[in-house]
């Protein structure tokens, strides 16, 4: 134990006054996602210099708990998903400038806290996935030109909101889907030549000629839309398709019978 690298504590029922017990290990990923830590408890991580991934979502870590993270000079990856941070608290993530993932899906950050964000100059993987976003918050994200993985999936997004996303020239994979995006959009993503993985799922203003367009441009890329609704022609045997259903339900059926027959 005195050895330990890695703990999983994810959705255990760990609580604040427990931690004393761990920070005397070599710990370089502690995942404590879906407990029941507090702000009460994260000053005891501030003990684990060695640490270099941190799981704190799901939990009620808030603003407070999260300035007492500010010395943790080597961590590079910090998972903060529906935690309560807020704009306030990611001020105090600036410091952490080893940070390459950075997760605070389905979090209190409004746009404003983008212009901190930004000052983390060596991010690769940003999730703000659920976050509502608007045009200026985009602009700032395009500071970071390390970044390479982008989710931005469900953040009330348009159009407008996505002027400025041909900026982001250095990602390999964007994830917008669930926003309100059409062609003119997929016109500024056509731009990004190092793309090879491109979500835009129930964005259903996008039209098929303009999805068409960016495969032709990138033949490489894996392109992931939302599958058109299949209409039966008014000809069609369903009948015969009824009939065809029943007869792999009894196979089923009857296997399932005489597997119980041999256990029995």
């Amino acid at each position: 134990m005195v050895d330990l690298e890695e703990l999983n504590l994810s959705d255990s029922v760990l609580e604040d006054e427990w931690l004393k017990h761990i920070v005397h290990l070599p710990l370089r990923r502690l995942l404590l996602g879906g407990t029941k830590i507090s702000d009460k408890g994260v000053p005891q991580l501030a003990k684990l210099s060695n640490l270099k991934e941190l799981s704190l979502g799901d939990t009620d870590v808030s603003d407070q708990g999260i300035r007492a993270l500010a010395s943790l000079n080597n961590l590079d990856t910090l998972l903060l998903e529906r935690s309560k941070i807020t704009d306030n608290g990611v001020t105090f993530l600036e410091p952490l400038q080893n940070l390459n993932t950075l997760k605070l899906a389905y979090t209190k950050i409004s746009p404003r806290a983008m212009d901190s964000i930004a000052k983390i100059k060596g991010l690769r993987n940003l999730n703000l996935e659920g976050v509502p976003l608007d045009g200026d918050a985009l602009l700032q994200l395009s500071k970071l030109k390390k970044l390479r993985f982008l989710t931005i999936a469900n953040c009330s997004l348009d159009d407008s909101a996505m002027q400025s996303i041909d900026k982001f020239n250095s990602l390999y994979r964007l994830n917008a889907e669930r926003n309100n995006l059409g062609d003119k959009t997929m016109a500024k993503i056509d731009k990004l030549q190092k793309l090879y993985q491109l979500d835009i799922r129930h964005c259903d203003s996008i039209t098929g000629g303009a999805i068409e367009r960016f495969k032709r441009n990138h033949p490489e890329c894996d392109i992931k839309t939302t599958p058109k609704a299949f209409n039966l022609p008014e000809e069609f045997p369903v009948g015969e398709l009824n009939e065809e259903v029943k007869m792999i339900e009894d196979q089923i059926k009857l296997r399932k019978d005489r597997k119980q027959d041999k256990n029995k």
